[in-house]
């Protein structure tokens, strides 16, 4: 049996087992839209709705159907049925979970038992293809939005039905309740059912308190509550307090409203990137989060508020939740750090900062310090608090590693994990309720683990060297999630830093009895910190290129297409000889990207061509681009085959998340350099 799940994202599994999906998201979407639709389609509208006109529609068609069939095809079954002009999928033993939904109901939901309802109402959970966004897909978006929005309101019909029926046990009818008010938060008559359920179930206060956010909600939106609410007010007022009151679906703020900053959207690329400013200190400040945050659940906690708040008086701060965590769009592949790098420059221009001090928190760290290198004109300064270069600094082996995926599994958002990062917290109630809030509006748990699979692959030691902006690393010495030695490795690389080490167990930066020292240092560094000087010498990933017959008459078409993929992954073509070829970019799998993509391009043009990749610092003037880092990826690409791309171990360390595959090409002695060099050949 073959089973798809398309509720909450795209999963497939066979017999009950999990089936690892292609990393492409258009073979994911074709797979959606294939089966959902459950006809034959043209090749030429699946191309026009999938790909745009550069990429070769009819060979991505192609390519990516080579990749559904042995996900889906069994050996007497052909489910991807294919000729020379359309494409549908036989859903002949394929369970689709909105589908099957869709048609069990589409008679009705009287003739449905309760149980049954109550597991369609499970399986309708979350956005239909969530986080699944094509950019420039126009069709495809426009199609998924009207799946989306059916399957929403198949599920508000659903939650409905179970209301009432569940009217006379509303204990049992409020989870349901609780599910609606999610699903359909300007729905008045919602509200009104959660009230009184909370109400009649004996949460009085609770009740209280989900009335005047139902009446503040409607009235934000500029929908004037009727009668139905104030009729729910006597019920409410007439009930009786017989029960301990449970977490709220909107917990009570520590702050006034109007004492918290407005949320705003910054564009990156197709992505909202949710955003706060707040402060009025003289230097902007930058706030790059940990492992997940959410910007607006951080005021609910009081020291945590205090904290910020202090900050503010020393800087002007801008914080922001990473796309895939908190307020941000969720997306269906996590990012690598040239993508988050983007994040940061598109709030930056958001908020008006041509430059300004960045500090990274934790994970946050590995960003902050790959943005200083890369882009020193837009990084005043450089703070780094309880940052780590290796992952392996905050998980040492592969069982404390495992255990934390067990965790996340089993018992994301209980708040359990305080300890391992505020010691001195744990056995606060209060506390650990947030904590557990933070984790559940952090990220989900899917998100969660693909985030640290993600972390699991930093490293980005051989950079640190390549950061020519001022820089204060702060540790605390006993930090029990980032050993203290990975802070040491940092002050040490980085030229110039400074290092400060604090007493303290402690990560968490506003929990301790030092947080005011660390907010001390932080904005007397950043007042004092001197800018440096505009350099010609960056960090950046170069491509170098070695073609065969690379000039005259026949070269110009590959010229052309090389022009033409530089300018869509924004890269920077340098001066190069006659039959190579050699371009900078700022992020290291956009870089690995545009070299495939010119591979092929090459290679349909019968032009052979050997592609080496690496990063490092370079001094770029006047189109020319020097030093040994291009010396080193010109020694890479000779040991790239005909149309293949061969990278750098450093490169391969600064790709976690790219969903770019490699393949060992072993370890080779470069001209120059003393020691041999771990090499990868990558693909798509």
């Amino acid at each position: 049996m073959l089973t798809l799940r398309l509720m909450g994202g795209v999963e497939v599994a066979r017999d009950g087992e999990p089936v690892a999906l292609p990393r492409s998201k258009k073979t994911r979407a074709l797979l959606a839209y294939l089966a959902m639709t459950g006809r034959a389609h043209r090749r030429d509208h699946l191309c026009a709705m999938f790909w745009d006109l550069p990429d070769d529609p009819r060979g991505a068609l192609r390519w990516s159907l080579s990749r559904l069939r042995p996900l889906v095809n069994d050996p007497e079954t052909a489910r991807i049925v294919a000729d020379r002009d359309t494409v549908r999928f036989d859903p002949a033993g394929v369970h689709v979970d909105v589908l099957a939904v869709r048609r069990r109901c589409a008679a009705g939901l009287a003739a449905i038992e309760t149980s049954e309802l109550q597991d369609f109402a499970q399986v309708l959970q979350g956005a239909f293809l969530d986080g699944l966004f094509l950019p420039r897909c126009d069709g495809f978006q426009s199609w998924c939005i009207a799946e989306r929005e059916d399957a929403r309101a198949l599920h508000g019909e659903i939650l409905r039905a179970l209301i009432s029926r569940l009217s006379a046990e509303p204990c049992a009818a409020l989870r349901y309740a609780r599910s609606l008010v999610q699903v359909d938060p300007l729905d008045e008559a919602a509200h009104a059912d959660l009230c009184s359920m909370l109400a009649r179930a004996g949460y009085r206060t609770q009740a209280e308190q989900q009335l005047a956010t139902a009446n503040r909600l409607l009235a934000d939106a500029g929908i004037k509550p009727s009668a139905a609410l104030e009729k729910v007010r006597g019920a409410v007022d007439g009930s009786a307090c017989s029960r301990p009151v449970p977490p709220l679906p909107t917990p009570a703020l520590n702050l006034p409203i109007s004492d918290k900053p407005a949320t705003h959207y910054a564009k990156s690329g197709g992505v909202h990137v949710a955003y706060q400013v707040f402060g009025d200190g003289p230097v902007d400040l930058v706030l790059t989060p940990g492992f997940v945050s959410h910007i607006e659940n951080y005021w609910d906690e009081p020291g945590f508020a205090r904290a910020l708040r202090r900050l503010g008086t020393v800087a002007r701060v801008t914080m922001f939740d990473k796309r895939g965590t908190g307020l941000s769009d969720q997306v269906g592949d996590l990012p690598g750090l040239d993508e988050r790098m983007d994040d940061i420059r598109a709030v930056m221009d958001a908020v008006g900062l041509e430059t300004a001090a960045i500090m990274g928190i934790s994970e946050g760290g590995s960003l902050s310090a790959m943005f200083a290198a890369s882009h020193p004109d837009r990084c005043r300064s450089l703070i780094l608090y309880g940052a780590f270069a290796r992952f392996t600094s905050w998980f040492p082996t592969a069982e404390s590693l495992r255990e934390l995926f067990r965790y996340i599994d089993e018992d994301w958002g209980t708040g359990k994990t305080l300890a391992n990062f505020a010691p001195s917290m744990a056995g606060n109630a209060d506390f650990q309720h947030w904590w557990g809030k933070f984790e559940r509006l952090g990220a989900n748990p899917g998100a969660a683990a693909a985030l640290m699979k993600m972390n699991s692959e930093i490293d980005i030691s051989d950079i640190l060297p390549t950061i020519r902006v001022p820089t204060i690393v702060i540790h605390r010495t006993g930090d029990v999630t980032i050993d203290v030695e990975d802070g040491r490795f940092l002050g040490e690389q980085i030229p110039g830093a400074r290092y400060v080490e604090l007493p303290g167990d402690d990560h968490l930066f506003f929990v301790g009895d030092n947080t005011g020292k660390i907010i001390d240092l932080i904005g007397s560094f950043i007042a004092e910190a001197e800018p440096a000087g505009l350099s010609n010498r960056v960090l950046a990933t170069i491509v170098h290129a070695e073609i065969e017959g690379g000039h005259g008459n026949r070269f110009r078409p590959a010229h052309d297409a090389l022009a033409s993929e530089l300018a869509r992954f924004r890269g920077k073509a340098t001066a190069s000889p006659v039959g190579r070829f050699r371009a900078t970019f700022d992020g290291p799998a956009r870089a690995i990207h545009c070299a495939l993509s010119i591979a092929g391009l090459l290679r349909l043009q019968g032009v052979t061509v050997r592609i080496g990749v690496h990063t490092g610092e370079v001094d770029m003037q006047d189109g020319q681009v020097d030093g040994v880092a291009a010396d080193i990826a010109a020694g890479v690409a000779r040991f790239a085959g005909p149309g293949e791309v061969v990278i750098s171990r450093t490169v391969r360390d600064l790709i976690a998340g790219s969903g770019i595959e490699l393949e060992n090409a072993g370890k080779h002695r470069l001209n120059g350099v003393a020691d041999l060099w771990h090499l990868y050949r990558a693909a798509d």
